[in-house]
C-alpha cells in the first residue's frame, strides 16, 4: 500500500494525543507512568492501514512510553520487540486506544477525535 501524509484532521488529531498526554500524564494509560509524558506516537497497524476501505492508519495511534517503544530500548515489555508480554500487561492496542479515546472526549477534546466510521473501523481491526 502506498504510503501517504496525514490530512490536517489527522495532523490535528496527532497533536492533540501529545498534548493531552502533557497535560494528563502517561499513568492515565499506563500504571507506574503517572509523572511521565515522555511518549512515542506508535502506529499501531501502520501510517497507511485501511479497515473496510477506510484509513486509519494515522488516526489508530497510542501514546507508548518512550522505553516501551523506542527500537533501542531494551525494555522487558517494549511493544517492538515483546508485543505478547506488553498486551499481557497493559491490554490490547484497541483496548488502550479506547481508553484515550474516552479520556480525550472526558477532558474536552471531541473536535480533534476521529470520525465515528474511522473509530467504528479502528475497533474492528482485533488488534
Amino acid at each position: 500500500m502506498a504510503n501517504r501524509n496525514a490530512n490536517k484532521r489527522e495532523t490535528d488529531w496527532l497533536k492533540a494525543i501529545t498534548e493531552y498526554i502533557n497535560v494528563f500524564g502517561l499513568g492515565v494509560l499506563y500504571p507506574g507512568y503517572d509523572e511521565r509524558t515522555d511518549m512515542q506516537r506508535h502506529h499501531v497497524v501502520g501510517k497507511s492501514a485501511k479497515n473496510n476501505k477506510i484509513h486509519i492508519g494515522y488516526w489508530f495511534v497510542n501514546p507508548i512510553p518512550f522505553d516501551l517503544h523506542d527500537a533501542g530500548s531494551d525494555h522487558p515489555l517494549n511493544v517492538t520487540y515483546h508485543k505478547n508480554k506488553f498486551k499481557a500487561e497493559y491490554g490490547n492496542e484497541t483496548s488502550i486506544y479506547n481508553n484515550l479515546y474516552c479520556g480525550m472526549r472526558s477532558a474536552g477534546y471531541e473536535e480533534y477525535l476521529p470520525p465515528d466510521d474511522v473509530y467504528y473501523a479502528i475497533m474492528n481491526t482485533g488488534a
